[in-house]
């Protein structure tokens, strides 16, 4: 038999829970293996936003105008596929820098890591252990160090400053 008081508790736990996932993604917005921030966000958002993506690609695209800021340093996609990041937006400023930090899976060949940006990331780029190709393209800033560690291919095309 069960208590109203624990009824109660654990609708109420529901009903923050719901609470918190409705606003985690604000500005960010999730559609099957895509992830598109138009709107102000914050590196938590953003980051519960590619852990809600199921599967092992996803797409991160960030806008013409969006902006990402703390609290959290960095981007971190959690998926082995294909990692796809866009970047037209501002992600960080320089007193509070965001970077992108992957981890992948050395061991496959189908993970691969592709960063296109051409606004700007103020933090470093650190991409590990990726079976496949890693590509990054830059025509905007990368205000930090990019480092690279993969099994395949790599490759750096950089007009914009680094």
């Amino acid at each position: 038999m069960i208590k109203k008081s624990q009824l109660g508790l654990s609708v109420a736990t529901a009903a923050l829970v719901t609470g918190l996932a409705t606003s985690a993604n604000a500005g960010c917005a999730v559609d099957q293996s895509n992830v598109t921030c138009s709107n102000d966000s914050t590196v938590a958002e953003v980051n519960a936003a590619l852990a809600s993506v199921g599967g092992s690609d996803v797409s991160l695209t960030f806008e013409t105008g969006s902006s990402t800021v703390r609290p959290g340093n960095d981007l971190m996609p959690t998926q082995a596929g294909a990692i796809v990041i866009e970047n037209a937006g501002d992600v960080g400023v320089e007193a509070a820098p965001v970077g992108v930090f992957y981890i992948g899976d050395a061991t496959e060949v189908a993970n691969t890591f592709n960063l296109g940006n051409i606004g700007s990331i103020t933090g470093q780029v650190a991409v590990f252990d990726v079976g496949g190709a890693v590509d990054i393209k830059n025509s905007g800033l990368l205000a930090g160090a990019v480092f690279v560690n993969t099994q395949g291919a790599a490759s750096l095309n950089s007009t914009g400053q680094i």
